[in-house]
């Protein structure tokens, strides 16, 4: 494509000032958009946190806006986002084009409560959310990302897989679910490189560490069709992301980010990725890498964060730096990782770390505001200025939150299958 004027400019602009001060400007511009909007101002507000509430009213938080979201949803999806700075702007509540991958692994949450007998959808919600999967998928059996993007993600794929096995082995074994799973399946084993790692091609921001999240769900498949070729995917993926470990407690390509900070939401993914890989292919290794980045945040105190017993929201330097910011996606499956730790371990302060998380988590877990679809969600980031997903309620944070509330409410973190 050619470049524009204002395109060159943006670059521009964006070389001469340093991150940290593009992202403080936004962040205060960011905060005085939705501070004049009364029914969002008080995200805005300094030092502003929701009262937590017992498990169950958080669970039903969650549950009521994916009711209202896939009754809304013009394709039987899960909507991305809710953009929170745009309807401060204008007003006006836009419904995102629905997620594929965040879809999937919500099905397969949704499922896990309901299979531990905890309130869940109904079950024509979740024939619903399956249709949809089956619509989206291409016919080589990848899925695709968010929005305009058509490529065939190994990301996005391998965390659908998740749902539809989910489905498949809890719900119903349907023919065309079945298949759906093997084109997946089959795709996702076709990209992973002979070294370990996902081709270029099927991967959005290239090879990373953290797309040994979504191996969980190949790995699932070929347990339950009893595939060699698809584990033996899923294994040599889990090979390569262990050596992108440099030092005891880091990985190269932890996260998203290409500079010095990495976002905790995936960091996290390729902590529990590695915790599940682990446990299932008999790699203990890799729950040691695992615990040991998870004992240096556990054994941290973060006193001068926007809220107590939270977690930064992006590290650097083998977790001795970090940000101000928070992540409560991140939070949530970090609490994930400590439960499974805590099990494995049989040691209960992972438990206990996982429960302060979880509890903490829920002042952010947006309610009473006067739009139906702002209510149930957390922020990318605390505050909601903060950089990533800058403004914005993504559907994706409430997925981890729910595990890690069924999880308190009794259901085995070692079922949790995506």
């Amino acid at each position: 494509m050619q470049w524009m004027p204002n395109q060159m400019l943006a670059i521009s602009v964006s070389a001469i000032i340093p991150a940290a001060i593009r992202e403080y400007l936004m962040a205060a511009r960011g905060g005085a958009i939705i501070s004049k909007n009364q029914t969002v101002a008080l995200l805005a507000k300094k030092g502003f946190l929701f009262p937590a509430l017992s498990d169950q009213e958080h669970i039903d938080l969650i549950l009521n806006w994916l009711e209202w979201a896939t009754t809304k949803s013009s394709d039987g999806g899960i909507p991305q986002m809710m953009n929170v700075r745009r309807y401060a702007e204008d007003g006006r509540l836009m419904l995102a084009p629905s997620y594929p991958e965040t879809t999937g692994y919500m099905l397969c949450t949704l499922i896990f409560g309901a299979r531990h007998g905890l309130k869940s959808l109904a079950r024509k919600k979740l024939d619903q959310i399956k249709s949809y999967l089956l619509s989206v998928q291409r016919e080589d059996g990848a899925m695709p990302g968010p929005g305009d993007e058509i490529r065939g993600l190994a990301f996005d794929t391998g965390q659908v897989l998740t749902g539809l096995v989910a489905y498949h082995r809890h719900v119903e074994a349907l023919p065309e679910v079945t298949a759906a799973i093997k084109r997946a399946a089959d795709w996702m084993t076709a990209q992973v490189e002979p070294c370990g790692c996902y081709a270029r091609s099927a991967s959005w921001n290239g090879s990373r560490a953290y797309y040994v999240q979504a191996t969980i769900g190949l790995m699932q498949a070929a347990k339950t069709f009893g595939r060699e070729d698809w584990l033996d995917a899923a294994r040599r993926n889990g090979e390569w992301t262990f050596t992108q470990r440099c030092g005891d407690s880091w990985f190269k390509t932890f996260s998203f980010e290409d500079g010095e900070f990495q976002n905790l939401h995936g960091i996290a993914y390729t902590l529990r990725g590695l915790i599940d890989l682990g446990r299932h292919l008999d790699q203990p290794n890799y729950i040691d890498a695992a615990k040991i980045c998870i004992d240096h945040i556990c054994g941290m105190k973060f006193g001068d964060l926007p809220a107590p017993e939270a977690v930064p929201g992006h590290f650097a330097k083998s977790f001795k730096k970090y940000r101000r910011t928070i992540s409560p996606t991140g939070m949530c499956q970090l609490a994930l990782c400590a439960f499974l730790l805590g099990k494995i371990h049989r040691d209960a302060s992972y438990t206990e770390h996982g429960l302060r998380l979880i509890d903490s988590v829920k002042r952010f877990h947006t309610r009473g505001l006067h739009e139906d679809g702002l209510n149930g969600l957390l922020p990318g980031s605390w505050p909601i200025t903060g950089p990533y997903m800058h403004g914005v309620l993504p559907n994706w944070p409430i997925k981890f939150l729910l595990d890690g509330l069924y999880i308190k409410q009794g259901a085995d973190a070692l079922s949790l299958e995506g």
